[in-house]
């Protein structure tokens, strides 16, 4: 028949409560009522270890947590990445171009198609790649122009999937870093490269 203990009572829910880990830390253990004299805790554990009271762990120089959440949020770690679809990564480029260009000069952010995408076709990657988007994940069985693109620019470095990003987008000591807009069409202090083909 049917169990009826909650999945945190069942003996398994205990166990993996037990294992579970704060961001900020394990908590004070209680190891006396006030007026007791504080002793070392002993738990259950391999060889059954003997663990030190809340106030011996203090004593001893272990890096403080940061203190509030949005503390780490506003500081990611470098290993961090975030993953948006098309809409988002396209509102982010159009809203906070230059934000964006920042953010992706330290952290890693990937954009994919759009679910709405029902025949399987891809959005154009230039505008992401601009941005500094490093992951711009493309629907491989379309063979389209944006498809294309992806290929021809990964071509670059031999087909292992890895171009490095153009100075002006994570080089502080570039001319136009922090002044380059990928959506404006003239830019400053820059000409275009004009090329000519003859077809025989």
């Amino acid at each position: 028949g049917l169990s009826t203990l909650s999945p945190a009572g069942s003996s398994r829910g205990k166990d993996r409560g037990k294992s579970r880990k704060s961001i900020f830390g394990t908590a004070p253990a209680r190891c006396s009522t006030p007026g007791e004299t504080t002793t070392p805790c002993r738990t259950p554990g391999k060889g059954g270890a003997e663990r030190l009271s809340w106030e011996e762990q203090q004593s001893s120089p272990v890096p403080s947590p940061p203190t509030s959440l949005s503390a780490i949020i506003r500081t990611p770690k470098c290993y961090h990445i975030s993953s948006v679809n098309e809409n988002a990564a396209k509102r982010l480029c159009r809203r906070y171009s230059q934000k964006l260009i920042q953010h992706t000069a330290c952290q890693l952010l990937r954009t994919y198609p759009a679910a709405t995408r029902i025949d399987s076709t891809n959005p154009n990657p230039l505008l992401f790649w601009l941005h500094g988007i490093q992951l711009v994940a493309l629907n491989y069985q379309t063979d389209d122009l944006p498809m294309q693109l992806n290929t021809s620019l990964f071509e670059a470095n031999g087909g292992c999937g890895y171009v490095l990003k153009p100075a002006v987008l994570w080089d502080r000591n570039c001319l136009n870093y922090q002044q380059f807009c990928p959506m404006e069409r003239d830019v400053e202090k820059m000409s275009p490269a004009v090329y000519s083909f003859t077809v025989s």
